[in-house]
């Protein structure tokens, strides 16, 4: 008797230290298919936007990064999902093209290094790309035979960010 208490003693003991790691793993996987869900829609993004076009590896990541800016940015709004579906965002206009993207291998790399952390503009403000400069000026530009000088520029409402 005495050592069936110690056994249930025993159990009781494990299953309380379990429980949490349990529970806890449980909780992480969310997170974890949540990261999965942001670096597909990163990648796809930055595909939209580059394409098969050779543009170079930093110019890619600028594209990723003025994405996450506008996600962290009181301007748009709070979700990656939704600053790329909103109406004057890039390829989430046409949804159906959108959801058909394929990234390509240097998309997916751009998307994990700035999900890593990597920064290229290194300037929260920075919230517009486009052919032509932005009222808040311009941080950083690319020049392309095909699209011509492309601007990434500060949001003029400065005072946001600082």
């Amino acid at each position: 008797m005495y050592t069936n208490l110690k056994r249930l003693r025993f159990l009781f003991f494990l299953t309380a230290l379990l429980l949490p790691l349990s529970l806890c793993a449980r909780a992480q996987e969310p997170q974890e298919q949540d990261v999965q869900e942001e670096r597909e829609l990163l990648a796809k993004a930055i595909y939209a936007c580059t394409g098969q076009v050779s543009f170079c590896r930093e110019w890619r990541l600028c594209i990723g990064e003025l994405l996450l800016n506008r996600v962290a940015s009181p301007e748009f709004p709070d979700t990656l999902e939704e600053v790329i579906y909103a109406d004057e965002t890039y390829c989430g206009k046409v949804e159906g093209y959108f959801a058909a993207i394929t990234p390509d291998s240097r998309a997916y790399a751009a998307a994990d290094r700035l999900l890593a952390g990597e920064r290229v503009l290194n300037d929260p403000s920075v919230v517009w790309q486009n052919c032509h400069i932005y009222d808040g000026g311009v941080c950083k530009s690319y020049y392309d035979y095909r699209w011509g000088t492309i601007y990434f520029c500060r949001s003029p409402q400065q005072e946001l960010y600082w």
